[in-house]
């Protein structure tokens, strides 16, 4: 019995080193293209990346501002916020990273939703 467990346990560990193995890479520069119901726009996204934790800096037409975020294999998320009219509204992307390429959708804290595409500087 004492067996089986053992090797429950390392083939658990195995699994867990695997996926993480396969977790993309995201850390670095992103230059995104975003569809807003304004427009498209042009920004910048600073990325560092612990295990499946992201934080950086979003750098956009408004200013900087801190971005947060998660990465499980090539599932992306993150999410920042900006002051409009003295709300603060959080903009918020999902989307899949494919090598140095990422896409998805984004969601403007209510006010509509669009679609954004970044590449890797």
């Amino acid at each position: 019995m004492q067996a089986i467990r053992t090797k429950l346990i390392v083939g658990i560990c195995t699994l867990g080193v695997a996926v993480l193995a396969c977790a993309a890479e995201v850390a670095g520069t992103w230059n995104l293209s975003v569809e807003s119901p304004n427009g498209t726009r042009e920004s910048t996204l600073l990325l560092s990346q612990s295990g499946q934790e992201l934080t950086g800096t979003m750098k956009t037409q408004r200013g900087d501002s801190p971005v947060s975020g998660t990465l499980k294999g090539n599932e992306l998320a993150f999410s920042y916020k900006v002051s409009m009219q003295g709300n603060d509204l959080e903009i918020k992307y999902t989307g899949k990273v494919e090598g140095d390429a990422m896409n998805g959708t984004v969601s403007f804290g209510g006010m509509g939703e669009g679609k954004f595409t970044g590449k890797k500087q």
